[in-house]
């Protein structure tokens, strides 16, 4: 196989996916005979559907999952594969187009969509302080805004309170260090659908409420300057980004470690390396950390 195939995804990649997501089963056989294909090249479609992560890999009973729902969220997945080939660098190293398709930040914004939920993950900066100790970055990703795009918009939301300017509703989190992990992660979330049919994600009435989501003045065919929607909200330290921002990113990771299955030891060791973590927004955690109690008591 010469770089040129390699770098250039199959001409019939994108219609196999359309496939797969309607079926919701996926085999090498089955996109051979769907496409009247060789096997080898269905082989090799498959191979990209993993890559990209529509599918998962090879189970012990030799069969894969699909890991997407809808289309939208799949052409998300292709975009960010196709920029990778694009981007790189050696195009006849097909080995480094693999690393970076499959690197840490594109690997949990994939679990992001296909779980329906916040993620975050460890930036090492490879760079110390002036203490000696590693400087790491708490990274997060919400897929709530790109997920939101792939709905539509149902006429049954016109039936509910101001439904003529609803677009849909927005879940917001009660942001205190007792709120549970599972609420958490779910600050953000968009959903078009009427009140009665939201997804049931607090247990308490005080871990967090559903928020209408109105039109833009553009989608109502007003010509006038959209108002300004980040805005903040109230939380347990005082007025933060209504998206949560650090402090969030923060108790997300507190929650882990409280709710872990993990032994004494291995929860002190993440709390110490918490105290060298920073959130994206450049806030150190060592303050929040020294005011969060981690008893399960």
């Amino acid at each position: 196989m010469n770089s040129e195939e390699i770098n250039e995804p199959d001409p019939l990649l994108r219609d196999a996916i359309e496939y797969v997501i309607e079926k919701q089963r996926v085999s090498i056989s089955g996109v051979q005979r769907q496409f009247r294909i060789a096997y080898s090249r269905a082989a090799n479609i498959i191979k990209e559907m993993e890559a990209i992560g529509i599918i998962s890999e090879c189970n012990h009973n030799n069969s894969r999952d699909v890991l997407i729902l809808d289309n939208l969220s799949a052409d998300l997945l292709i975009d960010e594969y196709l920029e990778v080939l694009q981007n790189s660098e050696n195009k006849n190293e097909p080995d480094s187009i693999n690393d970076d398709f499959s690197s840490v930040e594109n690997q949990m914004k994939r679990e992001a969509i296909i779980n329906k939920r916040i993620v975050i993950w460890l930036h090492d900066t490879g760079q110390d302080s002036d203490d000696g100790t590693r400087i790491y970055i708490l990274k997060s990703y919400s897929p709530f805004e790109h997920l939101f795009n792939t709905q539509r918009r149902p006429s049954s939301i016109d039936n509910d309170p101001g439904g003529d300017v609803l677009e849909g509703y927005r879940f917001s989190a009660t942001m205190q260090t007792r709120t549970p992990l599972r609420v958490l992660i779910q600050h953000g979330r968009l959903e078009k659908k009427p009140l009665h049919k939201l997804p049931k994600i607090i247990r308490s009435e005080w871990e967090g409420i559903w928020i209408p989501h109105t039109r833009s003045w553009k989608d109502m065919g007003i010509d006038m300057k959209e108002w300004n929607t980040e805005g903040s909200m109230a939380s347990q330290i005082g007025q933060i980004p209504s998206n949560g921002g650090d402090y969030l990113r923060f108790l997300i990771f507190a929650r882990n470690i409280k709710e872990a299955k993990a032994s004494s030891e291995e929860k002190r060791n993440m709390i110490n390396l918490g105290r060298c973590m920073y959130g994206e927004e450049g806030t150190p955690f060592k303050d929040f950390i020294e005011d969060y109690n981690f008893s399960n008591k």
